[in-house]
């Protein structure tokens, strides 16, 4: 076990290696054969990713069977989610009586016989309530599970992290959109401190609209980004944009070359950059405002965050909620060595705004022998005041071995930690889409709309109901907006200016729209889909 997570610890994105995983759980089981499913993000279907056992056997169980075993998918069986949804381990007599009519009974019959299958073992692999896959487990007749309780452990280890690499492939991918959504703004954008005035960041576009690189930007405040003799001007409007949401004014952008450019600001109020306060502006060009209304759509993918799962704690709790035994993993999580756990009741150790959950989710396990019971609290730390813990713990109080409640515990502090900082990454992201000046709006690979903001309504005269799942290549007309979108679909960046009339709105306006491909990715990592950006 020790070595198994361990090494679940050290996988990434690249490396997972699910054979092993399964040949891990067919050790601490004693099973003959392992296969390990993941489900899709319904929980529904589920593909094998990994099997252990006699090679030979499974190249014969593939030719009986039609088909390759790892990558097979398979679609949501209804039967078998009833035939497991009420337990983490769920038993079967015989192969047939799991497969049902999912597969050819005579070739299941045929498999039985020839691999000498008896008991075959279904074990899920959960975090937080969550059912990550399962594993299907198959003895030889006359064996049966063995160490059910390190199995389930191993299986909700395999969960966490597998959730946890998904977590950080979508957090990597998401800072990634981020900055391309960013740096592929039609519009100039600047980011000033809010404390110095120091300009800390600011886009493609405002690198060529001022003149100035990104590195010369960082070393300027932005004042200096307008003449000299509208500095007062200037820093009143600064002044005014922290009190407001969003506030506009008309000012004049003064260039390296020494050009005056007339432009508009949108200016945010207080957000969040980087870990520091600022305030965002958006500057525009209006010499050939009168000719265009100019866009750009910015999406962004919804975060969905499970962190780092490390060495459970196993804890032995006696009826009289004192830890009578606790593994050496205690230390690396909470700080404290074993023995000093020990002989600790749950109230010395658990944050007092948690006791009273603690203690009902204990109530119900010693109702009844066998009761299972899952909690999240703080718990005390010996340097960092509190950890945020994850327990799932089963009443063995019957068991003369155990004699009392035996609990998995890991540290989940990073995911919350995580979680939050997540939360607040993602009202940033989406105060950009909402709140822009800018038309912006989202279609799919199939050219339909599947997000807008209120400035697109506005434009283009219509309402949310009517543009929402609107499907450009069935009902627009517009040859020369139909090539933009089959070239942005194909991966290129377009742009289109000339009129345009809004079918569902019946208004036709004059516009400037960018389109901007970007590949967005769901929190499983075996889907993806296009999803392009059209600015208007």
């Amino acid at each position: 076990i020790a070595q198994a997570s361990k090494e679940l610890n050290d996988y990434t994105v690249e490396n997972i290696d699910y054979n092993k995983i399964c040949k891990y759980i067919k050790k601490i089981s004693g099973a003959q054969y392992v296969a390990f499913n993941k489900f899709e993000k319904n929980g529904k279907e589920f593909s094998i990713m990994g099997i252990s056992g006699i090679s030979q056997n499974f190249l014969k169980a593939s030719e009986l069977l039609g088909f390759e075993l790892v990558g097979k998918k398979w679609d949501y069986d209804p039967i078998r989610e009833e035939k497991t949804r009420k337990r983490k381990t769920t038993i079967f007599k015989k192969l047939r009586n799991l497969t049902g009519d999912v597969i050819n009974k005579n070739i299941v019959l045929v498999i039985e016989k020839l691999f000498n299958l008896g008991e075959v073992v279904i074990v899920k692999t959960m975090t937080d309530n969550r059912v990550v896959g399962d594993f299907t487990i198959f003895f030889n007749k006359g064996n049966s599970l063995r160490n059910s309780a390190l199995t389930e452990s191993y299986a909700d280890m395999v969960g966490a992290a597998i959730s946890r690499i998904e977590a950080k492939k979508t957090l990597a991918e998401s800072e990634t959109n981020y900055r391309n959504l960013f740096d592929n703004n039609s519009e100039a954008i600047f980011v000033a401190d809010i404390e110095t005035g120091n300009i800390i960041d600011a886009n493609l576009q405002a690198q060529k609209m001022s003149g100035y690189s990104l590195e010369q930007l960082k070393t300027m405040h932005q004042t200096q980004l307008h003449p000299p003799e509208n500095i007062k001007q200037t820093e009143e409007f600064f002044a005014s944009a922290i009190t407001k949401k969003i506030n506009t004014h008309k000012h004049i952008l003064y260039t390296k070359n020494g050009n005056h450019i007339p432009i508009e600001i949108d200016a945010t109020g207080i957000s969040k950059f980087k870990g520091r306060e600022c305030i965002i502006g958006v500057f525009r060009d209006i010499t050939e405002r009168i000719e265009y209304e100019k866009a750009i759509k910015k999406n962004e993918e919804k975060l969905k965050l499970y962190l780092d799962s490390i060495n459970d704690i196993i804890v032995i709790i006696d009826k009289e909620g004192v830890q009578k035994y606790v593994s050496p993993a205690a230390e690396k999580i909470t700080g404290y060595m074993p023995e000093h756990l020990q002989g600790k009741a749950l109230g010395e150790i658990i944050h007092p705004d948690d006791i009273d959950s603690v203690v009902e989710k204990w109530t119900y396990l010693l109702s009844s022998p066998n009761n299972k019971a899952h909690a999240i609290y703080r718990h005390k730390h010996k340097t960092k005041g509190w950890v945020y813990l994850e327990a799932i713990g089963q009443n063995y109080l019957d068991n003369p071995i155990i004699d009392g409640v035996f609990a998995s515990v890991r540290d989940i502090s990073e995911r919350v930690e995580t979680e939050e900082a997540l939360k607040k990454s993602e009202e940033k992201y989406r105060t950009i889409f909402t709140r822009s000046p800018i038309g912006i709006l989202q279609f799919d690979a199939d050219s339909t709309i599947t997000d807008l903001n209120d400035e697109v309504i506005r434009i283009m005269g219509s309402s949310r109901e009517a543009l929402m799942g609107f499907n450009f290549s069935e009902r627009l007309t517009n040859k020369k907006v139909l090539e933009c979108i089959g070239e942005c679909l194909e991966g290129k960046t377009v742009e289109y200016e000339g009129y345009y009339e809004s079918i569902t709105g019946g208004k036709t306006t004059y516009l400037r729209a960018r389109f901007v491909s970007c590949l967005l990715y769901t929190s499983d990592a075996a889907d993806e889909e296009d999803s392009v950006d059209l600015g208007g």
